[in-house]
């Protein structure tokens, strides 16, 4: 009973991340976003927000996310190698993907508001390029309060 248990256990973690089928590619909506800060993406010729995300101003913000191939996902497939790359000024850096896909990379700001990263990923042939929206605000000290609500 209990092998069999584990052998359930390990086929419901295991299973997703041998057998993940790639997602199609969400778009975000712009509402309150500057569409002139978000890239656009060259396979579908629009503007590109996959990701928004929220952070506290001068802390740290942990970005991440995941890149697949749905060519990869066919039978006989040529195996291509993915690269992710995040537009920092006027240049390019690449960075870390894992077996699994992921990439991640951390950033601060200084100041309030969107913040706007520009990542491209590649298989070799297509590129994808989006933009991941990040608002972030001044964290306030909590209230000292004298035993009242």
């Amino acid at each position: 009973m209990n092998r069999w248990m584990m052998a359930m256990c390990v086929l419901v973690v295991v299973a997703p991340m041998v057998f993940a089928v790639c997602p199609e590619q969400p778009f975000l909506s712009l509402d309150d976003l500057d569409p002139n800060r978000v890239a656009t993406d060259p396979a579908s010729g629009e503007k590109l927000v996959f990701k928004r995300l929220a952070g506290w101003t001068g802390q740290m913000i942990l970005v991440d996310g995941r890149v697949c191939d749905p060519d990869n996902e066919e039978p006989n497939a040529l195996p291509q190698e993915l690269k992710v790359w995040r537009q920092e000024g006027a240049g390019l850096t690449e960075l870390a993907v894992d077996p699994n896909g992921l990439w991640q990379f951390t950033v601060s700001y200084t100041s309030d508001g969107w913040h706007y990263e520009t990542v491209s990923a590649t298989d070799g042939i297509a590129v994808r390029t989006g933009t991941i929206a990040i608002r972030t605000r001044t964290n306030r000290p909590p209230s000292l309060c004298g035993g009242q609500p």
